[in-house]
């Protein structure tokens, strides 16, 4: 009969494997190359400074971004508002001007009513008549000019308003035959269409 062998001792594996588990080398000779456990606190500490100072850097550059978005609303705003002040003065400087030639049409109406009780018809359809060439003259200093066709001319539908048909002798069909009422424009703006008839 053969001797029995002996059996492995299962207390000293579980020693060894707890051995190894514990060892903070992984098993590593002292001649592995592995960096296991070499690094120093110098480096340690010049990560540690090279992390803050790109922290640092980045809070600057944040700080200096919001000072220029600061800078160019405030910019912005400014300009807005000079542009706004401006747009005022000029309406203002304008509706002065277009007043200005308005105040001797007034005078002379002021004048005439003064004298209604010694004023004949004559003298009245005279002061009526220099009243609307001070008020016409009063609208052309003020840049509106008036739009008067005459029968014959061709129609334009962006000056002038057709509210009828009506025939006219020598006047050729969708031609303008009778002017009721002139228009007027200030430069390329139509205030008011000339109101005219056109022939059928």
């Amino acid at each position: 009969m053969s001797a029995a062998r002996p059996k492995p001792d299962s207390r000293t594996d579980d020693h060894n494997d707890s051995i190894e588990e514990r060892d903070p080398t992984g098993g590593c000779g002292p001649d592995c190359g592995c960096s296991h456990g070499d690094a120093s606190p110098e480096s340690e500490g010049a990560a540690v400074d090279s992390i803050e100072a790109r922290f640092e850097r980045l809070e600057r550059d944040l700080a200096d971004a919001q000072q220029q978005r600061l800078r160019l609303i405030a910019e912005y705003q400014t300009s807005q508002r000079r542009a706004l002040e401006s747009e005022a003065r000029a309406r203002t400087s304008g509706a002065a001007e277009t007043a200005r030639q308005f105040i001797p049409v007034i005078d002379h109406l002021d004048l005439a009513l003064g004298q209604k009780e010694s004023m004949s018809a004559e003298k009245a359809v005279e002061g009526l008549t220099m009243l609307r060439a001070e008020l016409v003259k009063a609208l052309g200093k003020s840049g509106i000019e008036a739009i008067q066709p005459k029968p014959g001319d061709e129609f334009d539908p962006h000056q002038h308003e057709a509210v009828m048909r009506q025939p006219a002798k020598g006047v050729k069909s969708d031609r303008i035959s009778v002017v009721f009422q002139p228009g007027y424009r200030l430069g390329d703006t139509v205030l008011r269409a000339a109101k005219v008839a056109l022939a059928p």
